[in-house]
């Protein structure tokens, strides 16, 4: 979509911190807005005063020269009886969901991506209040499985965020032990925590939002039937994404080539980790810059580029000099 060619936006639903973020960025962009909130607030109120046609009942007849509208935008939590969806539905004016409108303005700017938040609510403020305060948008972030216990309130910040993909890294953890449990989980115990991710797929998708899983090394220690922990969690539902950690799937003795090709087009994001060596990769000291390393990121990228992954960072669990590393790590990357 070439939002450039687009001269009037309708919001339904222009009254939350997300649409009417979306609002600002039309305006600001020249382009004609115009909404419909159910409530009269100091948001929709400024919004006014910026130029905006806003309604606050759901009635066709008091959007003015509706034939002008070019686009709709509209948030999941508006009601699928609401008058206005309908009508649009029926037409040919392209509707979407703000995620979508999102990530097709991300394509023209640079974006960062907020992995490892966990849900804390002080650091999740401090992000949103940095994105806000510079013009950028958070692609995708982790949450914490335990997070999804209270769910409302983790894609609540999740929209205010304006975050399209939310990435589970790991399994719940049992209280009292540490991230080393997961690495002695049997097979019921992942095939119960497959079932338990996939029940949450159309609750976010519903939000307009995906849902997807990060990979560590444990996930690919091979189960007695054959099978990897890491297919138990992909084959149980193919809408779950795949955050790909090529260092990690590197470090379980597997093949990232093998990986990639199997789940290709659910791969969303991936994680680049360079190792001096092929032994001991579990220790953070064996980690190094990307390119310093045994993998060959030439050919991996080159995978990668045929999927739909929208998010590539670089990692290291425990630099010296992060600066030094993401330097070298950025050097070497745009060679290749």
């Amino acid at each position: 979509m070439n939002l450039d060619r687009i001269n009037r936006v309708h919001f339904i639903g222009i009254g939350g911190i997300g649409m009417s973020a979306l609002a600002k960025f039309f305006l600001y962009k020249g382009v004609m807005v115009s909404g419909y909130d159910r409530s009269k607030t100091e948001i929709t109120l400024a919004l006014s005063d910026l130029g905006s046609q806003i309604i606050y009942d759901d009635e066709i007849s008091l959007i003015k020269d509706i034939k002008s509208v070019d686009l709709v935008i509209y948030t999941p939590a508006i009601s699928s009886n609401n008058i206005q969806l309908n009508h649009f539905t029926k037409t040919d004016i392209p509707i979407h969901k703000r995620a979508y409108i999102l990530g097709e303005i991300t394509k023209s700017y640079q974006t960062l991506a907020v992995a490892g938040t966990h849900g804390k609510t002080t650091t999740s403020s401090i992000v949103a209040h940095l994105l806000q305060q510079n013009n950028l948008t958070a692609l995708s972030a982790h949450i914490s499985f335990e997070s999804l216990e209270n769910l409302n309130d983790t894609i609540n910040k999740i929209n205010y965020l304006n975050i399209r993909h939310a990435i589970i890294p790991a399994p719940k953890a049992i209280k009292g032990k540490d991230f080393q449990e997961f690495f002695s989980l049997n097979e019921s115990e992942w095939i119960q925590f497959a079932k338990e991710i996939s029940e949450y797929i159309k609750i976010f998708h519903d939000n307009g939002l995906t849902l997807g899983y990060h990979n560590h090394s444990f996930e690919f220690l091979k189960l007695p039937n054959g099978k990897y922990p890491m297919e138990l969690i992909l084959d149980q539902d193919e809408n779950l994404k795949f955050e790909i950690d090529l260092g990690w799937t590197t470090a379980g003795k597997t093949n990232p080539i093998d990986w990639i090709d199997k789940y290709k087009n659910r791969i969303i994001a991936c994680h680049l980790k360079d190792f001096y060596s092929n032994k001991d990769m579990l220790n953070h000291s064996n980690q190094c810059p990307i390119g310093e390393g045994f993998i060959n990121w030439k050919e991996l990228l080159s995978k990668i580029s045929d999927t739909p992954c929208e998010v590539i960072a670089i990692e290291h669990d425990d630099p010296s000099d992060y600066k030094e590393y993401i330097n070298k790590s950025l050097e070497y990357l745009t060679k290749i």
